[in-house]
């Protein structure tokens, strides 16, 4: 009976969609890469970034902003260390300088390209600012006086209004 008063659905007819038109309209869609080239490089290392922007079709690349014990902007995803490399520990208890003992061992390229550090979030925009790349900037544990040494020196560096921030 109630079949009789609503109708079985008429099922939509198929569209055609060319996924390259709308994923490469260059006003919609603007690549960035994640941490650099973080599956052939390890994640968040200089040599990941720059094989990033040599990349024509990268807009943009992401990072992660934290601070060292001494005020150094350093870039680094995790709350520690202790999976990614070879200290344990927050970054923001370490200072620059020890930090130069830290190597990545435990992320994708880790093994092919060893001895990779933790660089100095100075050293990211310089690459951004070469490529033409706008960067992606994740304040992590940044307050206070981080987010403002961030936003100065992004500004230093050219990129105020450029940089995207989360």
């Amino acid at each position: 009976y109630i079949k009789e008063i609503i109708p079985e659905p008429t099922p939509p007819t198929p569209v055609k969609i060319d996924l390259a038109k709308i994923l490469f309209y260059p006003y919609k869609f603007k690549p960035q890469a994640h941490r650099g080239v973080s599956n052939i490089y390890p994640q968040n290392t200089l040599i990941a970034f720059e094989a990033a922007a040599q990349q024509p079709f990268v807009y943009g690349i992401e990072t992660d902003v934290q601070m060292t014990s001494d005020g150094v902007l350093v870039l680094f995803h995790d709350d520690t260390l202790d999976n990614l490399t070879t200290g344990t520990g927050a970054v923001s208890s370490y200072t620059f300088e020890e930090l130069q003992d830290v190597v990545y061992d435990n992320t994708p390229g880790a093994s092919t390209y060893p001895n990779q550090h933790i660089p100095k979030f100075e050293d990211y925009l310089k690459i951004c600012r070469k490529y033409g790349k706008v960067p992606y900037i994740e304040l992590k544990a940044l307050r206070g006086n981080g987010i403002a040494k961030t936003l100065e020196m992004v500004e230093e560096m050219g990129f105020k209004g450029r940089a995207v921030f989360t």
